[in-house]
């Protein structure tokens, strides 16, 4: 958070614990209000709006492709490659106003032609991160699919076959699975690895 904090350890007694926190509180602390120390973080310049995003998306992680998406963007994989991008497109502008400003120096600042150079690599760069989202969105976010047939025609068991474990009831009699059934793990690995 970059704040000065005190760090309390104690035996794992959830009764001393309690007390201990009681302690402080009685002290003139408060209970720290969810996502309040990554907040504190973001504001203090600590981490980036990305990064803070990253905590709560590493929180709410079902599956290890998630966790580790969400520690990758926490270690600022995405914010070192909008900070390159950024800086080669503020290097260009200081180079092109310098060579505006001062012509008649006869400095030349840019040669012909690296501008476009440039601006074509930040485009690709661009271009490359946008082709990573809609993954990303997958990987975070989950795709809802329906299977859909007739009465007994194997739907459940494609869905556990999918999945790769007996999550839907198989039955000769119709109508055995009537509410939505839902699994999480290795449906988001096989929609990554389909993506």
């Amino acid at each position: 958070t970059a704040e000065d904090v005190i760090e309390i350890s104690a035996h794992g007694s959830l009764a001393l614990v309690s007390e201990i926190v009681q302690a402080a509180v009685d002290a003139g602390a408060r209970l720290a209000e969810p996502g309040e120390f990554t907040l504190r973080a973001f504001l203090n310049g600590r981490v980036d709006l990305v990064q803070a995003e990253a905590v709560a998306d590493l929180i709410d992680a079902v599956t290890p492709l998630q966790a580790r998406v969400a520690f990758d963007q926490l270690e600022g994989t995405l914010t070192r490659a909008i900070g390159s991008l950024d800086r080669e497109l503020f290097d260009l502008a200081a180079r092109l106003e310098a060579s505006v400003d001062f012509p008649e120096e006869g400095y030349h600042f840019i040669a012909p032609g690296e501008a476009s150079d440039i601006l074509r690599r930040v485009r690709d760069g661009v271009d490359a991160l946008l082709a990573t989202a809609a993954r990303g969105r997958v990987i975070r976010e989950g795709r809802q699919i329906a299977i859909l047939g007739k009465p007994n025609v194997g739907k459940s068991s494609l869905f556990n076959y999918l999945v790769g474990t007996d999550r839907a009831i198989v039955a000769s009699s119709p109508g055995t699975t009537r509410d939505m059934v839902t699994e999480l793990d290795q449906m988001f690995r096989l929609l990554a690895d389909i993506r």
